[in-house]
Order: C-alpha cells, then sequence, then structure tokens
C-alpha cells in the first residue's frame, strides 16, 4: 500500500517528529511503500538520514510561507537525486499525487496547527477523489487559538472527514472534540512508545548528595514551563540541594538563560541542549521533571519510565490520565506542598525508585498492536 506520512508539524525536533520518523521507519518494515513529507529539517539532518538509509522516498517543504518550496529526495541505489525546487505550493501535492497514494497520514504537532490548514483546499480534492486519510494528534491547546470561525469550520470539515483520528490522551482528544463542537467523537486513543527494548540496568540513583532533576523538552517556555520550574525552584529554601538540568532546544533557550540568571539559579540550572544518548540523560538525573502548561504525553516521560527514572509533573494533558504509582502529580497553585514534596525525596530516594520501577514494570506487560500497527493497520 502506497502511504504517505505528512507532518505539518515546523518546529525544532521533538517527540512528536521522532513518532513521525518511527511511524515511516516501521511502516516500511511492514511492507508499506512510505513517502516521509517533512517542514524545514536539513536532508543531511541525522534523523531524516535514517529514513532514507531505511530506503524510505523522502519530500522536504521549506516552511517560508504556504507557497513552499519542495525537493523530492529518493534513495536508487544506493544515492538519492535530489529534483528541482517549485515556488508553487501544488509542486507538494503533484509529487505526492505522482505517488499514487492509496492513504495519507496526517501528523500534527498541535490539533490546530496553521500549517495543516495550509492544505485544506487540496484535502478536500483528496474527499472527492476518495484517498482515505488519518490524523495523528500528539498536543492539544487548553482553548482555541485566535482564528476565525471559518478556519473553525474547516477544521471540523477536516477532522469530521478523517478515516480515521489518533489522540496521544483521552483529555486531548476530547478537548478538541470540545473546542470544535463535533458531537460524533470517532477517535482512538494511541499511547506513545519508546524504541528498543527495555532498559535491564540497575535502578540505582544517582549518589552525588543531590536530588538530580531532569526537565527533558523542547525550550518553549509558554507551553512546556520552564518558567514556572524556575520560579518553584527559586523559592525553595533548600534549593542548594537540588539540580535542574535542562535539555533540548527551540526558541526559548536566551529566555531560559535569563531566567536562570534572574531568579540566581546559575549553580542550580544548566541548559544542556539537546542530548541524543537517553541513557545519558538518566544515569545522572533521579526522575523527570515537568512544569507543562499544554500536553501532549510526553515521550520523555516514557522514556524516563523506560529507564527507571519516574515523574514529577503538572496535570497537562495526558499526564492526567496516568496512574500516580508511577510518578508525582503537583498541583501548580500548592508550592508549599511542592516543597515539601522535595524535601521528602531529597531524604528518601528509595521514594522515586519505587514509582520508578512501578512505572517500569507497567510498560513491560503491556500488550496488543504497537503505536505504529494501531496507526496502519
Amino acid at each position: 500500500m502506497n502511504t504517505v506520512i505528512f507532518s505539518t508539524n515546523k518546529a525544532p525536533w521533538g517527540g512528536s517528529e521522532d513518532l513521525w520518523k518511527k511511524l515511516c521507519i516501521d511502516a516500511k518494515v511492514l511492507g508499506f511503500n512510505v513517502l516521509a513529507s517533512y517542514i524545514d529539517h536539513p536532508l543531511k539532518h541525522n534523523h531524516i538520514l535514517e529514513l532514507i538509509d531505511a530506503g524510505i522516498a523522502i519530500q522536504r517543504r521549506t516552511p517560508t510561507s504556504k507557497h513552499s518550496n519542495t525537493s523530492l529526495t529518493n534513495l536508487i541505489k544506493d544515492t538519492w537525486v535530489k529534483k528541482k525546487n517549485s515556488n508553487a505550493s501544488g509542486k507538494v501535492w503533484r509529487e505526492i499525487y505522482r505517488f499514487k497514494p492509496d492513504q495519507i497520514i496526517f501528523n500534527l504537532g498541535e490539533a490546530f496547527e496553521e500549517t495543516f490548514l495550509w492544505h485544506y483546499f487540496t484535502i478536500e480534492k483528496l474527499i472527492q477523489k476518495k484517498i482515505k486519510y488519518k490524523i495523528i494528534v500528539h498536543f492539544n491547546a487548553s482553548e482555541f487559538p485566535n482564528q476565525s470561525k471559518k478556519d473553525r469550520n474547516k477544521f471540523i470539515r477536516l477532522y469530521s472527514n478523517a478515516d480515521q483520528v489518533f489522540f496521544v490522551s483521552n483529555e486531548n482528544a476530547e478537548s478538541t472534540y470540545r473546542q470544535l463542537g463535533l458531537v460524533s467523537k470517532k477517535y482512538s486513543v494511541v499511547e506513545s512508545q519508546v524504541e528498543g527494548l527495555l532498559n535491564k540496568k540497575s535502578s540505582e540513583m544517582t549518589n552525588n548528595g543531590l536530588l538530580n532533576l531532569a526537565f527533558v523538552a523542547r525550550l518553549n517556555h509558554d507551553i512546556k514551563g520552564h518558567d514556572i520550574a524556575l520560579d518553584f525552584i527559586s523559592s525553595y529554601s533548600g534549593k542548594k540541594d537540588v539540580r535542574i538540568n535542562i535539555y533540548g532546544t527551540g526558541a526559548s533557550q536566551n529566555h531560559i538563560k535569563n531566567l536562570i540568571e534572574f531568579y540566581s539559579l546559575s549553580d542550580i540550572a544548566k541548559i544542556h541542549g539537546f542530548e541524543s544518548d537517553k541513557a545519558t540523560i538518566w544515569k545522572n538525573n533521579d526522575a523527570l521533571f515537568l512544569t507543562s502548561k499544554e500536553e501532549g504525553l510526553p515521550l520523555s516521560l516514557l522514556e524516563a519510565l523506560h529507564y527507571k527514572r519516574t515523574f514529577i509533573c503538572t496535570p497537562a494533558g495526558g499526564i492526567s490520565d496516568l496512574d500516580t504509582n508511577y510518578g508525582f502529580i503537583i498541583d501548580l497553585s500548592h508550592e508549599q506542598s511542592f516543597h515539601k514534596l522535595l524535601d521528602n525525596l531529597k531524604s528518601d530516594k528509595g521514594k522515586l525508585q519505587e514509582k520508578a520501577l512501578a512505572g517500569y514494570n507497567s510498560l513491560q506487560i503491556k500488550k496488543g498492536k504497537t503505536y505504529s500497527e494501531t496507526i496502519l493497520i
């Protein structure tokens, strides 16, 4: 089956892009003929090279406007050939139609992405041509963005006519359909999954006399809440025994650096940038710490459990659905309760280890279709 897996996300590489890549590779392994279409990342980006090495056809779209340049790259006899760019957005779809797709899977970072609307009229043609399309949503804002009624109606039509819609949490699904006013809730919830075998190594915590917390997320404080985390830590009397290790890249990097200086946390909080070796992150940290304002279901949280680390998170998006036997869900309105939790965890890391192992064991007993199989088949 010819399948186009179309990413609409133009943000720096993050969890939803990891799952887009995984879906492309898994589809190829399952025997699908795959065209992976994406925005912006260079053709020599390591993740894109993985797709090329897997024999997947690549379509790169630049994010300058809805009339984006595109280039189609194919792996042919171990070499890849870059075709001419075109200024017409129609070039994207002419290339896709030449691929003769049986289905198109739209991978959305956010439920109401503007970049998804750019292709509204083309998707109308897909409906007319009876080409099936599916939608995967990794994140949903708590409120509908400041867009026109006309745009809302377009989103209603896009979601209503999709063959299938997938969300990573019930909370995000319900929120999306509520904001669109859709009565028919024809969606499925599919859990994100971490690649590779479960980590079998010891779950021992760090032993440097500190509570080491990893904030693993795209550097976007408006969504991920780095500003909240730094504010909470700055007012904590025992902060000298805590380290906040921030991993990721993004548009808020300079602002987060400034906040660290503003709160005089240079000895407490450090930005490490993107770390591809997940084992290194969790070897040096005792738990995941996220104060997200809005979320899907963070891949970094599942990765933490995979490496026998628990989480300390706000109840944003799909996090609110999680079993508290596996981690700590914190209330932003009770700062003192959060500080008391840190006191308890510093004095007894066994509590972290207990929840981490419960979460790890829960990953081992899950059966059934994988993330990719659920979406593709």
